[in-house]
């Protein structure tokens, strides 16, 4: 039986504190995920969890 690889990406967003309340994440076959597409795909990941943060802090979430 062939097995398959798989490459997964992940960062947390943060509260106002510092405290993680949740993560987004992106997974693929290792095949697809060579350093260069990880390195876009980790600032496509950074730029959506800066949205997530500034949009909870708006709501005066903790």
């Amino acid at each position: 039986m062939a097995s398959t690889s798989a490459t997964t990406l992940g960062l947390p967003c943060v509260n106002r504190y510092g405290d993680p309340f949740a993560a987004i994440s992106i997974g693929a076959i290792s095949s697809r995920m060579t350093e260069e597409r990880q390195k876009e795909l980790v600032s496509i990941l950074r730029k959506e969890v800066r949205l997530i943060e500034t949009a909870m802090r708006e709501t005066n979430w903790p």
